[in-house]
Formats: structure tokens, sequence, C-alpha cells
């Protein structure tokens, strides 16, 4: 099942769609954490903007009051009747549609002038007394949040700017209220605009005590709701802050707080979670229809490449894995019907098993013919075979093997299908270029020619009725060449495939005329060596006896050893002189010869000092040892050499064994 499924086109491919499926999974899942990530950066990023407007915008707003203010109270020192002083505040009121109300105080902060005048109460003390205390002390506006109950039942932003004198003293100090509604009515036209969308927008400002000061619902103005928004507090302290916390409706919602330039305050803004950051519920939706749209266009793909492609692929496998035995068990219809790439395919395989097994016949055929041809190893049956088995292979009426002779002519050597007139007498010499054997076994390829009645020269082969021809060389290095005529009646060529059949086959000819003639060769060569191999073995077995006579007709003794000590021959005379049969010294080491003379010694330590030397001497080294034969002094001269063959390599030692005691006796005696 594991070879299947490693070999299985379908299981391979769909590893790498798997595989594909998987990389783009993650490179999805990369980039949707990346882009949501950015949206998310975005949106806070577009709330933050939509809140430093705001922090912008009201900071202007308090700058243009306090500016407003500072020119005022220069207008209020400049005059001090009370009746001029309440125009300038009424004209004052007049052009600051956010000013609810304007006062001025004495240096302790006892009320002089006031507009409206609804409520004034003359030298009455202004609250809250902080800002008349700061403003006592500072050299320019500075403002609170809260209530000027003495003018005014409304909150508000109250801004107090000492009046000083040229040379610096205090005269007085104006104090306007800044309506906190009017400070919320563009926070509220912007809420509105959003909820006319669809959508929800909450926007407040907290002063630095965490109260609202400008929020579109009027009635929480003043409410401490620091606790109520996480983040505020960081932007009262300069920085800007972003969250996801839960909103008024239990809710996650997105707020962002921002500080208000020189005022102390922040600015929030919240909007519901699932609002600010739409575009990336968005981006999740158009990313699963991507998904979903993949996977069905994956799935459809792989439903068509598996009808299509896949299982026709599987079909034409399991039809085409075995050649059929024959042309009519071949399939032609189904897939090979088909007009597109598999239809090819299978139209291929069906010429191809058919080619196949045309081929093959062809083989067989030629198989049968060699076995038939290389059956024999006589030069003349094998070419008889050739002959045959030629005319069974090809629509031919006649063949004919050619052999040159000594001078090259070529003659029949063999001829099937012709008349003994064509076989007597056909002759062709190596000039004779137009003959089509004679080229072809020159060029050694095969050379065709149709026969006619206006030639140049005759041709027996047109006058037995043959009118085309065609010459094979089969060319040996080693058994020379000879050339194969077939001839046919009918006036056509060969084609293409007849003359590579019949080259094929003349290769495997080739082979069995080349065996053939070696054989022959090599038999009569055998035969040769059979009977020089006979005349040196009589020649050697004359040579031996005669050294064996001469060997045993010594009185001397002759011992040969080989390399490695052991006596290998031992004549009459040496076993004599040891008192030892020669069956007692050959195949025996030398020390048998050696012990046999020092036990006949008549002087045993001398004896044995000699034969100790005798076996490490080297060639040529002479000796005499004295030993006690039938109650007589003997003298015995040994002498050592060396035995070599042609070459001078030693392959054993001699041992001459000499009776020289009549010599010494004669010695003595002419002493």
């Amino acid at each position: 099942m594991q070879i299947f499924m490693r070999q299985s086109l379908l299981f391979q491919l769909l590893s790498v769609y798997l595989l594909f499926v998987v990389v783009v999974l993650v490179a999805g899942a990369g980039v949707n954490a990346v882009v949501e990530q950015q949206l998310r950066s975005d949106a806070q990023a577009s709330e933050q903007a939509l809140a430093q407007e705001i922090a912008l915008e009201t900071s202007l707003q308090l700058r243009g009051a306090e500016d407003a203010l500072v020119a005022l109270s220069k207008l209020a020192v400049q005059t001090t009747n009370p009746e001029k002083m309440t125009s300038i505040f009424q004209a004052f009121r007049s052009a600051r549609s956010d000013v609810d109300h304007v006062s001025w105080l004495d240096p302790f902060g006892g009320l002089r002038v006031s507009w409206p005048q609804n409520a004034f109460v003359p030298g009455a003390e202004f609250s809250p007394p902080d800002v008349i205390q700061r403003a006592r002390t500072s050299s320019g506006p500075v403002f609170e949040v809260g209530i000027a109950a003495e003018t005014t039942l409304n909150a508000g932003v109250i801004i107090a700017q000492p009046a000083r004198a040229a040379n610096g003293a205090l005269v007085g100090i104006v104090a306007v209220s800044i309506s906190l509604v009017e400070l919320s009515v563009p926070l509220k036209t912007v809420v509105e605009a959003q909820q006319r969308q669809g959508r929800q927008l909450v926007i407040s400002i907290i002063d630095d005590r965490g109260r609202l000061v400008a929020t579109p619902n009027r009635q929480r103005i003043l409410w401490t709701v620091l606790d109520e928004l996480p983040g505020a507090d960081q932007a009262l302290d300069g920085h800007v802050a972003s969250n996801v916390s839960p909103g008024p409706d239990r809710k996650d919602w997105l707020l962002s707080a921002v500080p208000v330039p020189n005022a102390g305050w922040a600015v929030v803004v919240q909007r519901p979670t699932r609002e600010a950051l739409a575009v990336v519920e968005q981006f999740h939706l158009w990313l699963l229809i991507a998904a979903i749209l993949f996977a069905v266009g994956g799935l459809l793909f792989w439903l068509l490449l598996l009808q299509r492609v896949i299982r026709p692929l599987h079909m034409l496998a399991i039809q085409h894995q075995i050649l059929p035995t024959s042309a009519e068990s071949i399939a032609t219809d189904g897939l090979a019907l088909r007009d597109d790439e598999v239809g090819d395919l299978a139209r291929s395989l069906v010429r191809l098993e058919r080619d196949g097994l045309e081929k093959l016949g062809e083989l067989r055929t030629l198989l049968e013919t060699s076995n038939a041809v290389v059956g024999s190893l006589e030069p003349r049956a094998v070419v008889s075979k050739i002959i045959a088995e030629v005319r069974r292979l090809v629509n031919v009426q006649a063949a004919t093997v050619l052999l040159p002779d000594e001078q090259g002519v070529l003659r029949v050597l063999v001829s099937d299908g012709h008349s003994s007139r064509y076989t007597q007498d056909l002759s062709l010499s190596p000039e004779n270029t137009s003959s089509s054997a004679v080229s072809a076994l020159r060029d050694g390829k095969p050379v065709q020619k149709l026969l006619g009645p206006r030639q140049s020269t005759p041709s027996l082969s047109y006058d037995e009725g043959f009118r085309s021809v065609l010459a094979i060389p089969i060319i040996s290095r080693h058994a020379g060449g000879v050339v194969l005529l077939v001839h046919r009646t009918e006036p056509h060529p060969f084609n293409q495939n007849e003359i590579d059949l019949l080259l094929t086959f003349a290769n495997y000819a080739t082979l069995a005329w080349e065996h053939a003639v070696l054989y022959e060769r090599s038999d009569d060569r055998l035969r040769e060596v059979a009977r020089e191999n006979e005349q040196l073995y009589r020649q050697a077995s004359e040579e031996k006896q005669k050294l064996e006579a001469i060997m045993e007709s010594m009185s001397d003794g002759l011992v040969l050893t080989g390399t490695d000590g052991n006596v290998l021959y031992a004549n009459p005379g040496a076993s004599m002189i040891a008192g030892l049969p020669s069956a007692s010294l050959e195949r025996h080491p030398i020390t048998v010869l050696y012990k046999a003379l020092h036990a006949a010694a008549a002087e045993p330590a001398q004896c044995e000092r000699l034969l100790d030397s005798a076996e490490s001497a080297i060639d040529g080294t002479e000796y005499v040892v004295e030993i006690i034969r039938d109650d007589r002094r003997r003298a015995i001269h040994l002498r050592q050499f060396d035995v070599g063959d042609v070459s001078g390599q030693a392959i054993g030692r001699g041992l001459l064994l000499r009776d020289v005691t009549r010599e010494r006796e004669v010695d003595e005696f002419k002493t």
C-alpha cells in the first residue's frame, strides 16, 4: 500500500496540492494578522485624529476667550463710570455668544458691575473664590470650571483677568463665564451627524478633576466620570491613550483620549468596537468568501482532474501494463476516441503495442533462424542453413553465398534456387565494379539492383529469370568476408524493413560463419599441436631413459634436493655409500643422508662439524669425510652445487659423493 501511495500520481498531486493549501492558509493567516493589526491601528489613528481635532478646537476657543478678556480688561481700566462699563460689557457679550456672564470685580473680589443684571447684588463676594485668589497674583488670565452663583446658575468656564494700572497696581478683575452648554454644541453636532449615518459616537471633554465640561448629554455636565473612562487619566497627564473597554451598553467600545493643549483637560472619543473596526470585520468576511471560493474551486478542479485525467490514466495503465498476445486483442475504443491529449496518449499506446507485436514477431523469427544457423560448426553446413533461413525470413526465390578465393574472385560456396550452370559458371573478379556482390564486399554495406535486358555485362541471374538482386556483406575480421546474394523474380526493389531485417540476420550469420571457420581452423591446429607434442614426448622419454641409465651406472653417488631440502633423487651409488636403500633417501630430508654418514664416521666429532657446515655451505664447497665400511676406512669426497632452470633461477641443490680412498692411498705411497 505504501509503495502504491508513493507511486500513485493522484497521491503525489494531492500531496502537492495539500502542501500548497497549507502554505496558502499559513500565508493567509499571516496576512490576516498583519492587515487586521494595520486596520486596527488605522481605526485607532482615525479616532485619535478626531479627538485631537476637537482638543485643538477647544484649546483655540479657550485661547480666543482669554485674548478677548485681556482686551476687555484694558478697556475696563480706562473707565470708572459703571454705566459706561455696563455698556462695554453688553457689547462684549453680544459679540460672543459663548459668554454667559461678564463681571467687574474690585481688587478684593467684590462685585461692582455685571451683565446681565438679572441677579446682580453690588458688593457681593464673587464665587468661586479660588479663581479670584489666583487672578490677584497672576499676570495673565486664569480659569476654572464651576458655577458663578452670584450671577448665574449655569455651569461654565470662569476666566478671570487681572486689570492693572500703568504702575502695576491691581485696579480690578474682569471675570467671564463661558457656558459649558455652548462648549458642548460642536460635540453635539458631530454626534448627531454620526447618528444620522447609523453610527454611535460619544465625545466627552473632562477637566483636570475628571469632571465633564463638554458632552452632548447636557444633564451629565460636571459629573465626575474619570472612573468610567479608562485611559482618560493618561490624557490628563499629557499622553495619548487608546484602549478597548466596556461601554454604556456593556459592549466593547474603542476609547481614544488626547490632552487639550494648554488647558489640562482631555478629550475622550468613544465608539463601539464593532463600528470602529467594521473594516476589519469586512476584511474577515471577504477573506472568508475568498477561502470558500478557493475551497469550492479546488474541489471542482479535483473532481474534473480525477474524472478527466487521473482515472483515464489509471485505466490506460491497467489496459497497457501487459503486451497483448495478438493485434485483435488491442482495445481501440473508449479513451482512444477522445480528441484531447488523453486520446492522443491512448492512440499512441495502441500504435506502440501494434509495432511492438510486429517487432516481436520479427525477433522471434530471427531468433529461430539464429538458433538454426548456429546449431552447426561445419562452414558449408552453416552457409546452407543461412540460405534456408533467409528464404524463410523474406520473400525471395533464390539465395547464394559467394566466397572469395586466394585471388579475390568471388565464387559460389553454396546456392539454393539456382541452376547447376549458375553455380559452376558464376565468377566475379574484384575489377567487376558493376556487380552488386563486388560492390557490397568492397563498401561493406548492402547493394541492390534491378536487372534488365539492357546491361553492359551479361547477367546469369537475369538469364535465370530473376529481376531484383540484393547483396548483403558478411564480413569477419578472423574468418574473412562472404557475400549473401538474394534474388527475386518480381522487378521491384527491397524495402528498408526487409533490408534492416536481413542486416540484423547477417550479424548473426557473421557470428555463425566466424565461429564455424575458427572452429575448423582451431581443430586443424589442435591436431597439429597434438602431433608435435607426441613427437616431443617421445624425444623426452628417450632422453630421460638415457640419462637414467648414465646416472645409475655411475659408481659415484648423486643426490638431488628441492628448495625445501627434501631428496628428490638418489642414484644407486649414493645408496651404496650411505648404506641406505634409495627408498629411504628419496622424499626424505637430506639430514637422513647426513645421519647415515655420521653413524659410519671414523671420527664422529670431526664428521659432525663437517656435516653441520655442509647444510649452510655455498655452491662448490668440497670436503672429505672418513667412514668405516666393511671394516675398512674409506674417504668420501662430498661436493655441493646449485641446480637452476633455464633462466638461472635456483630450483634445488645437488650433492656429489665420490669414494677417493684409493686416490689417497696412492698419494700417501708417493709421499
